[in-house]
């Protein structure tokens, strides 16, 4: 799931294959007001012990940053036939 006023991602659920294999989750970044937003995106389900988070942040009219995914998604112990919820 997708947290914040100006992040949204049409990603539900993301298979073990994906996910081992280095799975990208885009993530929309659309404010409809100016300054700074924040939000996070939330990895749960799986057989993970705990829902892995990632921050979110953008600036309308500037750039915008999402925390290092891949490092987190590496340290993500995955069961066999796992499905990770977004």
């Amino acid at each position: 799931a997708v947290s914040g006023d100006a992040f949204s991602t049409t990603v539900a659920t993301v298979s073990q294959t994906d996910a081992t294999a280095g799975f990208d989750i885009p993530v929309k970044f659309a404010p409809t007001t100016r300054g700074a937003h924040s939000g996070t995106l939330t990895i749960s389900g799986g057989g993970l012990e705990s829902a892995v988070t990632a921050a979110l942040s953008g600036n309308a009219g500037g750039d915008f940053v999402v925390s290092d995914f891949d490092a987190i998604v590496k340290h993500i112990p995955l069961l066999p036939s796992t499905t990770l919820l977004i």
